[in-house]
């Protein structure tokens, strides 16, 4: 299953590149970090919008520039992760006699369900869901990571993992609805 969000993604044919924002943003955008963080930043000129604001003007007219891009995308437990949660949470119980917060269960209640759903756990083939291993075409990206993990914490309600890749400027673009969002599109015009 491919994670994408509910809109397309800026690329070549949609949105400006990193390196050139001159058709998106109005010129005063490189005037400062400062103006345009505050002027087009998400929230005024918050430490998050200089962030990314300031990777923004670094790669003015530096197509090649090497930038560093990152993703949320959810967590996809594996068989053996389950497994290891399970196992972590009944040596808890084993050790102190308390189970977790979450659960409608007590006790050796809670300690033989949780050992039949190991069982049947143990039985069950790798979930046809891969986890997402790579940032794609087409995906959304931002220059900065503590957005990413916000978006993480928000979008994907905590369950999520933070990709990242190293590209040339040239492969991201932007519509201008954010300074923290643009499309990654890494086809030659």
């Amino acid at each position: 299953m491919d994670y994408k969000g509910e809109h397309q993604a800026p690329d070549k044919d949609s949105g400006a590149p990193l390196h050139n924002l001159s058709g998106v943003y109005p010129k005063d955008f490189y005037d400062s970090v400062s103006k345009a963080s505050r002027y087009y930043g998400d929230e005024g000129g918050s430490a998050r919008d200089i962030e990314s604001v300031s990777h923004m003007h670094s790669a003015k007219d530096r197509p090649n520039k090497l930038v560093k891009m990152y993703r949320a995308v959810p967590h996809v437990k594996s068989k053996a992760e389950k497994l290891a949660e399970h196992e972590k949470d009944m040596r808890n119980y084993m050790a102190t006699g308390k189970v977790p917060k979450d659960s409608s269960l007590s006790g050796s209640a809670w300690y033989n369900y949780m050992h039949e759903e190991k069982k049947k756990l143990e039985n069950q083939p790798e979930t046809e869901q891969k986890p997402i291993k790579s940032i794609n075409a087409g995906d959304w990206v931002t220059l900065n990571k503590r957005y990413a993990t916000e978006h993480g914490h928000g979008a994907l309600n905590g369950a999520f993992k933070i990709l990242s890749k190293t590209v040339p400027a040239k492969h991201l673009y932007t519509d201008g609805n954010s300074v923290h969002e643009f499309g990654y599109d890494p086809t030659e015009k």
